[in-house]
């Protein structure tokens, strides 16, 4: 697609306001939908307008843009977006609930293993273990875009592998964040204002091919019933996979860019849910039904009934419980527990309660009931996106 003669063809909307943003030096939103690029000199060189999907619908050249401006842009876009400078390799340092000291590779997409021997850990055997994830994309000679893609990989298989795994994937704050901390005893003051971060020294990373992961084990792999059905922590436990993984892999990477695009929310809202329990047990439980949410389909399509004006369907609550009880074997048998489950979601999301633990005290009656559903609803969840993957493949989903 070309637009007032900038060639967009193939490139992604954000990689292209990026790299305008970089050219230009000035940028911000006018009009609804709606980004002027100014030069230094706050002259308007150029303006793109987006439909409600922001999709890119129009290209407009302002007074400031040079008459050569355009050429520039285009051989810009397709030296630095559209051309591949071969691979990147992106690194992101991420925790798991449980020790990693083994590897695992998906063919030439992705990798993980432990950290040096020498880097920082945990020094309990419960707490975030620091891990290595490696992610390729395709390398451009401007190092920002490559790391931005190799960005949101990582973001993306780092949330992908939360659903796969048993436990959770955490990772840094995207931005500077800093948390109020304990000294160590005897220190004054006794606590201190920080900067959340993790890194560690590894003079033989390149960012151009995988690191060697041969020196290290490779991961453990347990049978499908077996993994899933395993609750809990054990110590001295390390990461271990479901004998599936590859596949269950293969076919994320094969989805529909619909089907992906909605797996990857309901991913996100599933990690959300562990993020945001310590702070919010009400924020994490509307989170694990938005994450089933994402998946279906849509609006039941039903006119009322003409004899008494209501809806033949229950609605959303029959969507939710219809989609798991087809996703979870078994999960017809407690079909008066989802019904449940959902009903206390939409009445904490439309503010008429909260759960216990954010309202009451350490001792409110409802504690344990709420946090047994939460359990449960976590449970559920998993396993229905899980299950909803490996049925993504056969047309049985």
């Amino acid at each position: 697609m070309t637009l007032s003669g900038l060639n967009i063809v193939g490139v992604a909307a954000d990689e292209l306001a990026e790299l305008l943003l970089q050219h230009f030096g000035h940028s911000h939103n006018f009009e609804p939908r709606k980004m002027l690029f100014r030069n230094a000199n706050g002259e308007a060189c150029l303006s793109i307008s987006y439909n409600k999907k922001w999709e890119i619908s129009s290209v407009k050249i302002e007074e400031g843009l040079p008459p050569d401006g355009i050429e520039q842009l285009n051989e810009d876009i397709d030296c630095q977006l559209r051309r591949s400078d071969g691979e990147y390799i992106f690194r992101e340092f991420l925790f798991y609930t449980v020790g990693v000291n083994c590897a695992f590779r998906h063919r030439d997409i992705f990798q993980f293993f432990p950290v040096p021997e020498d880097a920082a850990k945990p020094e309990t055997i419960l707490g975030l273990q620091p891990f290595v994830l490696e992610v390729a994309v395709p390398a451009s000679p401007n190092v920002f875009t490559s790391a931005n893609r190799g960005r949101r990989k990582a973001e993306s298989i780092a949330r992908l592998l939360s659903v796969l795994l048993n436990f959770t994937v955490s990772k840094l704050p995207k931005n500077t964040t800093h948390r109020w901390i304990y000294n160590e005893p005897g220190s004054i003051p006794p606590v201190s204002y920080r900067q959340v971060g993790y890194t560690c020294f590894d003079p033989k990373w390149e960012s151009v091919k995988f690191s060697d992961i041969g020196p290290f084990a490779p991961a453990q792999v347990l049978e499908v019933d077996t993994y899933y059905a395993v609750y809990g922590i054990r110590g001295g436990e390390q990461l271990t996979l479901p004998a599936n993984i590859e596949n269950q892999l293969d076919k994320f990477f094969h989805l529909s860019v619909e089907d992906r695009a909605r797996f990857e929310r309901a991913c996100y809202w599933y990690v959300h849910a562990f993020e945001v329990r310590a702070i919010s047990k009400s924020a994490s439980y509307i989170a694990l039904v938005s994450a089933i949410e994402c998946m279906l389909e849509g609006p039941i399509k039903e006119t009322p009934c003409a004899a008494c004006g209501k809806m033949p369907t229950d609605g959303p609550t029959k969507q939710f419980r219809d989609f798991v009880e087809k996703q979870v074997p078994g999960a017809g048998e407690i079909k008066s527990l989802k019904q449940d489950l959902y009903g206390l979601r939409s009445r904490l999301a439309h503010g008429s309660r909260l759960l216990a633990a954010d309202d009451g005290g350490w001792y409110d009656p409802r504690n344990n009931d709420e946090d047994e559903k939460h359990r449960q609803l976590s449970r559920l969840v998993q396993y229905a996106l899980v299950n909803w993957l490996s049925m993504s493949a056969t047309g049985e989903r």
